[in-house]
């Protein structure tokens, strides 16, 4: 974790003061496995963060979408 980054709890907070929904999950992979279940088809999912963050978020969403394919064939 890097040392300039808010902690998640702070982050939370502020998105709470200003009217928003959210929760802070340590696994980047149960994170984006929560945002999909949470969004219906016409929601957008912005994943934001470091490198190491997003391509966690790539790879696991790469996975998935091979899993799908791998389950429609």
């Amino acid at each position: 974790r890097c040392e300039r980054a808010a902690p998640p709890q702070v982050l939370l907070n502020e998105v709470r003061r200003i009217g928003g929904k959210g929760k802070t999950v340590e696994d980047v992979g149960e994170a984006v496995q929560s945002l999909l279940s949470m969004a219906s088809k016409r929601d957008l999912i912005c994943i934001t963060g470091s490198f190491y963050t997003i391509g966690e978020a790539k790879a696991f969403l790469l996975r998935l979408k091979r899993q799908s394919l791998d389950a429609n064939n």
